[in-house]
């Protein structure tokens, strides 16, 4: 290790991580650089080496091999926020076919990082978001940028309207959503947005959580 890797992990313990890690994993790793990146934040943000040979170990396993199961992570005692991404995953695992034929549910894992970014506290209403992002990791493929995605889904596939639209898309647009996806069954409620915030956002409305799927990934 030179003199600037010792400074860096010097003067920012536990963020710096090994850019060659990348790629002694990546081969055989049916996911995206980033979410190795990722987790690679979380094991391997040391200059121990014996500590980044087990974390290079730890993601191996969670990236390679896996039996259909879901850690989540950053929910901390929400029980709503956590029941809402239960539901996503139970959903998934029944209805991912409906989706992509290619994948799987059985031999994946799934890690799930929930961040409440502005401090504002944590949804309940992440079913929709969440089945949309358990597609997206499974098929490799980002969602578009800064989009939204609003409504949510009972285990049964029904999908409920957005509550205070006007509210919840004022707050999209104090996150910097530019791109807002909704549920059809909320086009009534368009009414009540004032104008002057509805043309700020390019709306796409959607029919079921898979047509949600697709347009959020940009495959409609």
């Amino acid at each position: 290790m030179d003199d600037l890797d010792k400074k860096l992990n010097t003067h920012f313990a536990g963020k710096v991580v090994r850019k060659d890690l990348t790629q002694k994993i990546k081969e055989g790793a049916n996911v995206p650089v980033y979410v190795l990146e990722y987790l690679l934040g979380m094991y391997c943000a040391t200059d121990d080496e014996d500590s980044i040979r087990d974390g290079v170990e730890r993601v191996k396993s969670e990236v390679i091999n896996g039996s259909g199961k879901l850690e989540k992570t950053g929910l901390a005692s929400d029980r709503e926020a956590k029941e809402s991404i239960e539901t996503a995953f139970r959903f998934f695992k029944a209805n991912s076919r409906q989706v992509s034929g290619t994948i799987s549910t059985t031999t994946k894992d799934y890690l799930m990082h929930v961040q409440d970014i502005h401090g504002v506290g944590m949804t309940g209403e992440l079913s929709l978001a969440a089945f949309v992002a358990l597609c997206s990791g499974a098929l490799c493929r980002l969602t578009l940028s800064q989009l939204a995605i609003l409504g949510s889904i009972s285990i049964g596939g029904t999908i409920n309207k957005v509550e205070e639209l006007a509210s919840v898309l004022q707050v999209c647009f104090d996150a910097g959503a530019k791109k807002v996806l909704l549920p059809i069954v909320s086009a009534a409620d368009i009414a009540t947005v004032p104008p002057d915030l509805f043309v700020k956002f390019q709306i796409s409305f959607y029919q079921s959580a898979e047509d949600a799927v697709f347009k959020a990934l940009g495959a409609e």
